[in-house]
């Protein structure tokens, strides 16, 4: 059954009312202590307060099945790996109203989000939300993410690590792929075009869902902001791509793959002119990973 990647993941909303009350809060939570501890206590808060995480898609949690793709392929993600850093609520006109500072990993496989930490931000709309995935760099702080993942991450400078499975016709091919991309994701907001969240008077929520189906979509859409055309979801050029026949799809395999030389023009790289090759597709995908609440769009900006 042919599914867009679009209409994937059910809508839901960027910021959401945590239970509970609290009186008061320090006025800026970094990262790193949403990670030492495990868990940021809501013990006060001033007017507000936004509880920030980030976790997978259903995509990136349970696969993708054969019925969700054009070619009757299948994924799996074992491991989805994001540094994430610079979180940014602030008005439409530049007030900054709270900031975490980074990196910090999570695995976006994770069942649930993983807490990044918690910031002290004023009752009413923040229209102007931000967050960047970020090479990892010394000294980085990771959400029950392993210590030789953390050394990986770090020795090679990789903002995106992922591995798993894909399969087609009863063939299946792992895959362990490290990406060095810098990308802020701006401009974020819910499906019906709000831009931003609201926090209420009391605890709210705001996370950012890390879409893993967009390493495997047919079109790119970073740069074009939201309501850009997602594509499909594919892997027979994926597939086609392990040259040595070794059951393993590897990143110098996938740069190997002239996009002139993929049948019927299947990747449209839109006004991408250095995508060349299927790695550089696939790399280029990394750049429209997050979302907000879900399915909110973002912006994506290199850097």
């Amino acid at each position: 059954m042919r599914s867009s990647l679009s209409r994937r993941s059910p809508p839901t909303s960027p910021s959401r009312r945590l239970r509970g009350g609290c009186k008061r809060i320090a006025a800026k939570v970094v990262m790193a202590a949403a990670a030492a501890g495990g868990a940021v206590a809501l013990s006060a808060c001033e007017e507000g307060a936004l509880l920030v995480s980030g976790g997978g898609s259903d995509e990136v949690i349970n696969g993708i099945g054969a019925d969700d793709t054009v070619d009757g392929g299948a994924i799996r993600f074992n491991r989805f790996l994001v540094s994430f850093d610079e979180v940014l609520v602030a008005r439409a006109g530049g007030t900054v109203g709270g900031e975490l500072r980074g990196p910090i990993v999570i695995d976006a496989r994770a069942p649930t989000p993983q807490q990044l930490g918690l910031m002290a931000v004023d009752s009413g709309s923040w229209e102007a939300v931000s967050v960047a995935v970020v090479p990892a760099a010394t000294g980085l702080v990771g959400v029950d993410i392993d210590s030789t993942l953390l050394e990986l991450m770090e020795g090679q400078g990789f903002s995106v690590y992922v591995e798993g499975v894909v399969e087609q016709d009863a063939v299946a091919k792992t895959f362990a792929w490290g990406f060095d991309t810098n990308t802020r994701f701006a401009d974020c907001g819910d499906v019906e075009g709000n831009k931003g969240v609201f926090v209420g008077d009391s605890n709210d929520l705001l996370t950012f869902t890390v879409d893993g189906g967009r390493l495997f979509a047919d079109r790119l859409a970073a740069g074009e902001g939201p309501g850009a055309v997602a594509g499909d979801i594919r892997v027979e050029a994926i597939l086609a791509a392990d040259d040595n026949d070794d059951d393993v799809i590897d990143r110098d395999e996938l740069d190997g793959v002239d996009l002139r030389d993929v049948a019927d023009d299947t990747y449209d790289v839109v006004n991408e002119s250095d995508v060349l090759t299927l790695g550089d597709f696939v790399r280029a995908q990394t750049r429209d990973l997050i979302r907000i609440g879900g399915n909110g769009p973002c912006t994506s900006q290199k850097r």
